[in-house]
């Protein structure tokens, strides 16, 4: 990691932040290389947290210790979005985790496994696997495969190409949903943007209540989760 986000993470640490590492960062620490030039941050957006964040980033102390990094299916979740750069590294992700020779194929990860698998061969093996572990994980096969197309297409004994099909329609709804949920958010984010710069550079409420192109003069209605 650089500098920065060493001395920034080290500091949040020293200062009881509440937070997890996520995106590029955190998928270097799980084995799944990647160049990132930021560091992306879930922080607790409670009151105390966020004062203790204020004082660890002005404060910015320069030993990193350990790191507390966002769960491998969480974040392997988060970089399901829209952007074409993130679903090679889902892929990646959930590939490193599965080939790991150090991993006991327990029934919580063959759940894991089977879910989120976007290698049409592994996922393949995976199944075929499944298929031959005892009846628990078997029974998770029968579950995961009346949720997941891919996976019951690999069930059924299909081929590569028709997986490969199959999670290639997957990543197009995730991708949709993912632009779904953002699209009112991000209206909001440049309504706000708007209103700033025209409040900031004291335009008159006539020109302002007509609106200027591409800027939106009332704020959308946002239903958040």
């Amino acid at each position: 990691m650089s500098s920065p986000t060493r001395i920034v993470l080290s500091s949040m640490r020293e200062h009881g932040v509440r937070y997890l590492l996520m995106g590029g960062q955190a998928c270097i620490i799980y084995g799944a290389a990647e160049f990132s030039r930021d560091t992306d941050i879930a922080i607790l957006a409670e009151p105390d947290n966020l004062r203790r964040l204020q004082t660890a980033l002005s404060a910015a102390l320069d030993d990193l210790g350990e790191l507390e990094v966002l769960g491998l299916e969480d974040l392997v979740s988060c970089k399901k979005t829209r952007r074409d750069k993130d679903w090679p590294m889902v892929r990646r992700l959930v590939e490193r985790h599965y080939l790991d020779p150090e991993l006991e194929p327990t029934p919580e990860r063959f759940r894991f496994w089977l879910r989120e698998l976007r290698t049409p061969a592994l996922l393949a093996e995976c199944v075929v696997r499944a298929q031959a572990a005892p009846s628990e994980i078997a029974a998770l096969l029968t579950e995961l495969s009346a949720g997941r197309k891919a996976t019951a297409v690999a069930a059924q004994g299909g081929s590569e190409q028709e997986i490969g099909s199959a999670l290639a329609d997957e990543e197009t709804r995730e991708r949709a949903a993912d632009e779904a949920y953002w699209r009112p958010r991000n209206y909001g984010a440049s309504w706000l943007k708007a209103r700033s710069l025209l409040i900031l550079y004291e335009i008159p409420d006539g020109f302002r209540h007509a609106g200027a192109p591409g800027i939106p003069v009332e704020p959308p209605t946002v239903s958040l989760p």
